[in-house]
């Protein structure tokens, strides 16, 4: 269209200029060479016309871009008597990091269990994103503030126990992936609980003085609660069964992990005073008779 226009307005002038030529009686040499280079004009005017099809399109972006590494999820806790940060970040592939974000150190990276990872898979594929989060009251300090962000591409719309079921799942799957040795740091390293984990009877039949059976040092596996049951923290006692802790001052359970019937130990609740380790000893029942 533009190149109909261009030639039919050249042609128009040239006409113009042939007919003032033919007027003034002007010499043909000089009428070609006007001729030339009106046509010198025209082939210009035509090689500097834009391209028909307008502006060149822009170069789509590549393919795996920064929405291609979305995560499925990320949740974090934070609060609790021990001053806890903890952050979780899922993919739909089932890889994840666990950091604890007030140390700014990596707990804990890999890839989920089948079983993890269909559950995660069922919430992203059923919900659409969730924005969450929950606030401990004003002036609870053994409780935590949880949030997560879960950028689902299902339809449905969860319900507020959906919502709080999927933060328990979060919670739980955080603990289970930072395993039963991680202690986070506290901010008080000059009070906690310090003590040893025994196991007995350590004999079957009665124990006399002549035939003495002490109990002997376990290995165990302890959770530290606050008073609403949550877990601040967990440890390992060493071969010795003998452990010390780091807890700011407060009250605690003391939850003693066990795999079956026996060996258990019952709860224990203990307060940790400023400036002070607090001596506790924790027995499992062997379950010897």
């Amino acid at each position: 269209m533009i190149m109909y226009v261009l030639t039919h307005q050249i042609r128009a002038r040239l006409r113009r200029l042939i007919d003032y030529f033919r007027f003034i009686s002007l010499k043909p040499k000089k009428a070609g060479a006007v001729l030339a280079l009106t046509g010198l004009a025209f082939f210009s005017a035509c090689s500097s016309a834009p391209a028909t099809g307008g502006a060149p399109q822009p170069t789509p972006p590549p393919v795996g871009g920064s929405s291609s590494q979305t995560p499925g999820v990320v949740w974090e806790r934070s609060g609790g008597i021990a001053g806890i940060c903890q952050k979780l970040t899922l993919h739909a592939d089932g890889s994840y990091l666990l950091e604890d974000c007030k140390a700014g150190t990596q707990i804990a990276k890999g890839t989920l269990s089948a079983g993890q990872l269909d559950t995660l898979n069922g919430y992203l594929s059923r919900y659409s994103k969730i924005q969450w989060s929950s606030t401990a009251p004003a002036g609870s300090a053994d409780m935590f503030n949880d949030q997560y962000t879960l950028n689902g591409s299902g339809d449905q719309t969860p319900t507020p126990a959906e919502e709080t079921a999927i933060n328990e799942f979060l919670a739980s799957l955080a603990n289970q992936l930072a395993g039963p040795n991680y202690t986070p740091p506290t901010s008080s390293s000059d009070s906690g609980i310090e003590g040893r984990v025994l196991l007995g009877p350590a004999c079957p039949g009665p124990v006399s003085a002549d035939k003495p059976c002490p109990d002997q040092p376990y290995q165990a596996t302890i959770q530290v609660q606050d008073q609403n049951g949550n877990t601040v923290t967990q440890f390992q006692t060493d071969s010795n069964g003998d452990f010390h802790v780091s807890l700011n001052p407060g009250t605690y359970i003391l939850h003693p992990e066990t795999t079956g019937a026996f060996p258990r130990a019952a709860d224990q609740t203990v307060t940790v005073d400023p400036g002070q380790f607090t001596k506790v000893q924790i027995e499992y029942d062997s379950g010897i008779r």
